[in-house]
């Protein structure tokens, strides 16, 4: 009896059992629902005027143009200490040099799409969450 006792005495063995407990309701609640679920013709939703599979590609145009920013400022002024031609004064205007030439690349496909920065932010967010492809 006395272990008996100390087992129901243990509040984790009845934060156990009631987690346990609420785990089976749901888990046999949602398989034998009396409803059946409406299936509605999925329809593509719009954001920022276009459907998630258009704004995918315009994501991986965005990226495509900042790899060319910063490919086009690694030839003129290298960021990689062995790469020829790198000099280390030079290393913080070589990484201003590309974060400029990316934004205005990044800027020139925003205006080709008529994208705010704003909805681009909300744009990279949802690729960054949802792990879109760079390419």
């Amino acid at each position: 009896m006395k272990n008996i006792n100390w087992l129901f005495s243990r509040w984790y063995v009845w934060l156990g059992l009631l987690i346990i407990f609420v785990w089976i309701v749901f888990a046999l609640g949602a398989n034998t629902s009396e409803e059946q679920p409406q299936v509605q013709e999925k329809t593509e939703e719009l954001q920022y005027g276009y459907t998630e599979a258009q704004l995918r590609e315009i994501y991986k145009e965005v990226v495509a143009a900042e790899d060319k920013a910063t490919a086009e400022s690694e030839a003129e002024c290298p960021t990689n200490a062995t790469t020829p031609g790198y000099i280390v004064e030079n290393t913080g205007m070589c990484l201003e040099q590309i974060t400029n030439l990316s934004e205005d690349y990044r800027l020139q496909v925003l205006d080709k799409y008529k994208l705010t920065v704003e909805s681009w932010q909300e744009i990279s967010m949802e690729a960054f969450r949802e792990n879109w492809p760079f390419e």
